[in-house]
């Protein structure tokens, strides 16, 4: 077996405030067609070329590979014709990816094959955008190697960000262009109960090592799996099946027939019983888990939220560095709020009676997507549509989020709306869209598939990047709408609060997983801004520690994004603007901050001599 980067596949996408999923992109059989430009080599003799082409094989090598070992769902999340890219499927072989240590410790070996073999790269020899995609590489299998040791720690079976909470969406959401996909996703779902049993095995391994959920978490997650099962006849997996088969073009009314006969016998025999077991064996080790506070209790626990801190950032800075900045940030939030309230005292007033004149989503979407043209680079137009998620799914799941199309079919663009959820507001349905669809994870994506890049790139994770960048044009999209008499207070007071918000929180995410902070003491906290009701306190408690660091993913990585901004905006002045800033972060795709900080200083550079 050839070394391979273990990666988690983005095979759905990115969520507002809650679910991690993941995406993919590009693909050519010419082995150069990714060296975009010729500035790495300052010889075009034989041997640079000869590197070059090395490199391009070697990932194309590593992306062919780790497919097909990524199981039947990530690769049909990634690609619609694996064939196209040399990747052969056997029927025999569907199945979901494996999990086990066993496993988990295989990857990490295969990681570090991976960077050696890296190394062995003549990084002076290679184009710039090959450079680029090396030090993404670099970065990506050096952070993925700061893992190692903590194979046990992983939420598994988190509410919002576990396997069982968002299988129901990923199957719902399994791609069904053609009748031979319907025969893998009918094969996929009978090895439900085989996945779950390895699910469980390894939670029972959790356990045994002292660090297995708590109760309350427990049932939180076996709430959710309840309610997911509960209705078998009215099952979504079931009632939306007919509609996926409608845009199977030529697909007969026999087969038809039969697909719909089988999908509900195989949802009944295989998922929900898969579930039924799952929720038998979660219930066995029910009072195993003795730690009810923060990640810090657990031993390793601070030095597992750290690595947790960069990985879902981007960003190479220390905790208590993020600590510092966040209070800083959160001050001058604060003083901003003032400021508002001396300049207009009734600004309040207006921003709670504020209404929008669009509420469906499309309108908003297509709003969006004209009003951003002076700011952003132009993005090739793409089909999308806006769902509802279902009702047994309605409180595991986020306010919205979007569904990354597969790397070769850009037109299957999902974004679903959660208007059952107790945290969706239709006052928040305008900046929601910003951020899952234009010109947050929807635009960004599909900007990103125009420009051609190497696939390896887009299997790549960079959650900070992705949430960060949508969070950020979330903040900026209240600039587009006009809130008539008060537009500019009402603006930025929309901003600030947005912003107050993720700050907040970001901060408690620290307090109770890093600092060991229990609810007293996050009460105490929030008592000075005015929110440390006890809801408001258990629930934020609840968030944070069910899903540690997840808040740093969306507001310390947004911090990174204003930061380069700033950084050019100071250094180019009238040369500035966010057009050509923006297309600089879209250009260079998901990457570490420390990657994007480079390409932004070669931006400036260049810009300055013009």
């Amino acid at each position: 077996m050839k070394n391979r980067i273990r990666i988690l596949q983005k095979r759905g996408a990115a969520l507002l405030l809650c679910m991690l999923l993941l995406v993919v992109t590009g693909c050519s059989a010419n082995s150069t067609e990714y060296s975009k430009s010729s500035g790495g080599a300052s010889l075009k003799d034989e041997i640079t070329v000869k590197e070059q082409q090395r490199f391009d094989k070697w990932c194309k090598e590593q992306f062919v590979d780790t497919m097909e070992n990524s199981g039947t769902l990530s690769l049909h999340y990634t690609l619609d014709n694996p064939k196209a890219y040399g990747i052969e499927e056997d029927k025999e072989d569907i199945a979901f990816e494996e999990l086990s240590i066993e496993k988990m410790e295989e990857d990490n070996n295969e990681n570090k094959e991976c960077y050696k073999e890296l190394m062995d790269f003549k990084y002076e020899a290679l184009t710039d955008e090959q450079r680029l995609t090396y030090d993404v590489l670099v970065y990506y299998l050096k952070l993925a190697l700061c893992g190692v040791g903590f194979e046990l720690y992983s939420t598994v079976l988190s509410p919002d960000l576990g396997v069982p909470a968002n299988m129901p969406v990923e199957l719902a959401e399994y791609p069904l262009n053609k009748e031979e996909d319907v025969d893998t996703y009918l094969i996929l779902l009978t090895k439900v109960p085989e996945y779950f049993e390895q699910l469980a095995e390894y939670e029972r391994q959790v356990s045994a090592a002292g660090l297995f959920i708590s109760d309350e978490t427990l049932s939180h997650s076996l709430k959710q799996m309840k309610e997911f099962i509960a209705e078998p006849k009215k099952n979504y997996l079931i009632t939306t099946f007919e509609e996926r088969l409608n845009s199977i073009e030529g697909l007969s009314a026999d087969k038809k027939k039969e697909f719909l006969t089988t999908n509900e016998s195989y949802v009944n025999e295989y998922v929900i019983a898969g579930y039924r077991k799952l929720i038998e064996d979660m219930e066995v080790l029910k009072g195993t888990g003795k730690n009810e506070g923060g990640l810090c209790h657990f031993k390793k626990g601070k030095e597992y939220y750290s690595y947790l801190a960069k990985y879902y950032t981007c960003s190479d800075m220390e905790v208590n560095d993020i600590w510092d900045i966040l209070e800083r940030r959160l001050d001058t939030l604060m003083t901003r709020l003032s400021s508002l309230m001396t300049k207009n005292e009734d600004v309040f007033d207006e921003y709670d009676e504020l209404e929008y004149s669009m509420s469906k989503p499309k309108d908003i979407l297509e709003y969006l997507k004209k009003k951003m043209e002076k700011y952003y680079p132009e993005c090739p137009d793409v089909n999308y549509q806006v769902k509802r998620v279902d009702k047994s799914l309605a409180e595991s799941l986020s306010p919205a989020f979007y569904m990354v199309p597969q790397i070769d079919n850009k037109n299957q663009n999902t974004i679903y709306i959660n208007d059952k959820s107790s945290s969706f507001s239709m006052k928040d349905l305008f900046n929601t869209l910003a951020h899952e669809g234009y010109p947050g994870h929807l635009y960004q994506t599909n900007y990103y598939n125009s420009t051609n890049p190497n696939p390896i790139r887009q299997i790549l994770n960079f959650g900070g990047y992705t949430e960060g960048w949508a969070t950020y044009v979330e903040l900026s999209s209240y600039e587009l709408y006009d809130y008539g008499k008060s537009d500019e207070e009402i603006t930025d007071l929309c901003q600030v609060d947005s912003e107050l918000s993720l700050a907040i929180s970001s901060i408690a995410d620290i307090g109770v997983n890093y600092k060991g902070w229990d609810k007293e003491k996050l009460k105490s906290f929030l008592d000075e801004y005015g929110m440390g009701d006890v809801e408001t306190v258990n629930e934020l408690y609840t968030l944070v520690v069910e899903d540690p660091a997840n808040y740093l993913q969306y507001y310390v990585s947004y911090l990174e994004f204003w930061n380069l901004r700033c950084m050019a905006k100071e250094s180019l002045k009238d040369k500035f603007t966010s057009k050509d800033f923006h297309k600089v972060i879209l250009d260079c795709g998901p990457a570490p901050f420390d990657v994007l900080r480079k390409q932004v200083e070669e931006y400036i550079t260049s810009k300055g001599k013009e």
